[in-house]
């Protein structure tokens, strides 16, 4: 089995985080961009006396387009907070370009974080990865099955799992435990060594980027971020291989002023119950309803 490490990430500290479980060693938090809290020297220091590393996160403007020049303004923004907080530089740093802001142009973003990776490696930070969502080229991917992965990706160098744990505090991911400044214990769980399981855990990850894509529609995203629903529903088909009677079925769910968990839960557990099991079943709804 793989071994892995196991990292909280959250935008505020939570002194004196006797929450998390002991095999947690990491905390990423936030360095500045689009985040309602910068973490200060001082929190940083108060979470690394407890016997925990920090990892800082950079986040990209959310919910709109962005490209290179975005990602060069925050790379210089990101220099300058790990200078001013004297992080090491054999430590990993990320940038956070969130399902919203990824969507509005994969092109864009996808030049952005490249651009972003380049100019913070070349200010001495080696170890610059970027996060995103399942169908980004991502390193750091987020895939919130609620199940923790065994492996990591081809191409990933770790698994956003779950989210919004211990009344929102913090989020949990598995990480390559061959990262510098990697800290804490091998807790992997699952043995995902069959492909079919694997490729099957990938599709509850994409179908929640996709029932998330349907939500920013219906909630006053703006003009033009997202497509039709209807190419949005074709896609969940052609992916998950839904049949067209599904797809008018999650259709009319959608077309309300919010998406009916339940109802959905049950629709996909009709039309994927033989090939996902309950306890995927579950954790999809899980996500939806978050």
């Amino acid at each position: 089995m793989a071994n892995l490490l196991l990292v909280a990430d959250g935008a505020y500290p939570h002194p004196d985080y006797d929450f998390l479980p002991a095999h947690i060693g990491v905390w990423a938090g936030y360095l500045g961009g689009h985040t309602p809290h910068a973490w200060s020297a001082a929190e940083i220091a108060n979470l690394e006396g407890t016997g925990r590393h920090w990892w800082g996160i950079w986040t990209a403007p959310d919910r709109q387009a962005i490209n290179a020049r975005q990602g060069a303004a925050d790379a210089a923004d990101t220099i300058a907070a790990l200078t001013a907080l004297r992080r090491p530089k054999t430590d990993p740093v990320f940038y956070d370009v969130e399902y919203g802001t990824w969507h509005a142009d994969p092109t864009g973003a996808e030049a952005a974080a490249t651009r972003w990776k380049r100019d913070v490696v070349a200010a001495g930070w080696r170890h610059a990865y970027w996060y995103g969502p399942l169908a980004s080229h991502c390193d750091w991917v987020a895939n919130w099955t609620g199940i923790r992965p065994s492996v990591i990706p081809a191409g990933r160098i770790g698994v956003q799992y779950d989210h919004a744990l211990s009344n929102d505090r913090y989020d949990i991911s598995v990480f390559n435990s061959a990262l510098p400044g990697a800290t804490g214990g091998d807790e992997t769980t699952m043995d995902l060594a069959n492909p079919t399981d694997r490729a099957l855990i990938d599709q509850v990850g994409e179908i929640h980027d996709w029932m998330h894509a349907l939500d920013y529609g219906m909630h006053g995203g703006p003009a033009g971020q997202f497509t039709e629903r209807g190419e949005v529903l074709t896609r969940v088909r052609a992916t998950h291989g839904l049949a067209v009677a599904t797809g008018v079925k999650v259709g009319a769910l959608a077309a309300g002023s919010a998406t009916d968990i339940n109802a959905l839960a049950d629709l996909l557990a009709a039309n994927l119950g033989a090939r996902l099991g309950q306890s995927l079943l579950d954790a999809l709804a899980a996500r939806l309803r978050s």
